[in-house]
């Protein structure tokens, strides 16, 4: 018996309280999965689906494209979502995704900080 599953895409402003480490570079969603009119809110594939993000130059200018991410909340931190490798075509500003699960996504890079010790040496 098959049934069918319908997928409702939502869009996201932006996802906040993200933390320092991370640069937000444009799309942000919400998917949600349902079997009529009831939502199933911990539903995951069993085999992983290949999402397709579309952003504009605007939205990664100072942005490395090579080190975009799609990530989400697990509760705790925020997590790569991919559950296999990424696609990427930054000419067509385009990137492809394999998920396992629905939740919000947000599209970003992390951001890699280096910080030095501050050394104050007496003058002789």
């Amino acid at each position: 018996m098959t049934e069918t599953l319908d997928l409702l895409f939502t869009g996201v402003p932006d996802l906040t309280n993200t933390g320092p480490d991370l640069a937000f570079a444009g799309p942000a969603f919400s998917l949600s999965a349902f079997q009529g009119a009831e939502k199933l809110p911990s539903f995951s594939f069993q085999t992983p689906v290949t999402v397709t993000i579309r952003y504009t130059d605007a939205d990664v200018a100072g942005l490395d494209e090579g080190r975009l991410r799609l990530i989400y909340l697990d509760g705790a931190s925020w997590v790569d979502a991919a559950c296999g490798p990424y696609v990427r075509n930054p000419a067509a500003n385009t990137l492809r995704v394999p998920i396992c699960h629905l939740s919000e996504f947000g599209l970003y890079q992390w951001e890699f900080r280096v910080f030095l010790p501050l050394v104050v040496r007496p003058a002789i």
